[in-house]
């Protein structure tokens, strides 16, 4: 398989879903409660995965399908597209200009290429294992920043709040006890990893992700020299799962005061603490 003939394809299909998600945009549209009044899917959510499903299966029929609004039937292939089609569904859903579709492609469970399109923003970020991560064309790479305190990073809240809730907010409060610069909380999670990756944020974590929230941002976020593993410090991989990452000079500072804060009750660190999840990313 030539990834060098696919990446075009991802990049004119994530173009056409882009241009799709602004013909919604800011426009009367259904919305329906997925599981509260936080947890929603527009009818352009819809409507975006699916243009993106037949493009690629127009293309490729052998591929496996991961979707967050679809289930689809699996195939015995290796290889498996990761969709988001609105990452950032509640931004979109208020009329809010950061939002993104997330595509990814995965061998045996391993991100090969990565697209993340903002078309509100004009911008389109992807990534090739091995071949580095860029904007529009352009090669970008993590901020130097060496310090906590000169520092922004980003993080994420969940659908359920509950103690996982808490213990970020918790978090917060241990980072700004660092004097860090600054902390944004944008609800992108693939747009988080990308700003990661282009020098925007020097680290973001969250508790936690789906596959297709992160898959493609992680390759490009890795591609541009962050380091990126799961939130309890152990190897990532493609399961709903939290989520480190950080540029390589406050990866270690960052670790340590995020660690620093224990779940309620758990009498553990966060490295030590195997259950870090279970929600999805609006």
């Amino acid at each position: 398989m030539n990834l060098s003939e696919i990446l075009p394809v991802m990049q004119s299909v994530a173009r056409e879903a882009g241009q799709l998600q602004l013909r919604f945009f800011r426009q009367t549209m259904a919305i329906t409660e997925k599981g509260s009044a936080r947890d929603i899917v527009t009818e352009a959510d819809l409507a975006v995965e699916k243009l993106v499903v037949e493009r690629l299966r127009s293309l490729f029929p052998d591929f496996n399908v991961v979707g967050e609004e679809n289930s689809y039937a699996a195939t015995a292939s290796p290889w498996r597209w990761l969709i988001d089609p609105i990452d950032g569904t509640t931004n979109y859903s208020k009329g809010l200009a950061h939002f993104a579709l997330s595509l990814a492609l995965a061998r045996d469970g391993e991100v090969q290429l990565g697209v993340v399109y903002n078309p509100a923003a004009g911008e389109m970020f992807w990534a090739t294992r091995g071949g580095g991560a860029f904007l529009n064309g352009d090669r970008i790479s993590v901020s130097t920043v060496d310090s906590l305190q000169k520092a922004l990073l980003a993080t994420g809240f969940y659908y359920d709040r509950d103690e996982k809730v808490t213990r970020t907010l918790r978090q917060v409060r241990a980072l700004f006890d660092q004097d860090i610069m600054g902390i944004r909380r944008y609800g992108s999670a693939a747009l988080d990893l990308c700003f990661l990756a282009c020098g925007r944020f020097d680290g973001y974590w969250e508790h936690t992700l789906n596959a297709w929230d992160f898959a493609a941002g992680w390759l490009i976020a890795v591609e541009a020299g962050a380091v990126v593993e799961a939130a309890d410090g152990k190897t990532l991989c493609l399961a709903k799962s939290g989520i480190m990452a950080a540029a390589p000079g406050i990866h270690d500072a960052l670790t340590t005061c995020l660690a620093s804060v224990p779940l309620a009750g758990s009498g553990q660190s966060a490295k030590d603490n195997d259950q870090i999840g279970g929600f999805n990313h609006v």
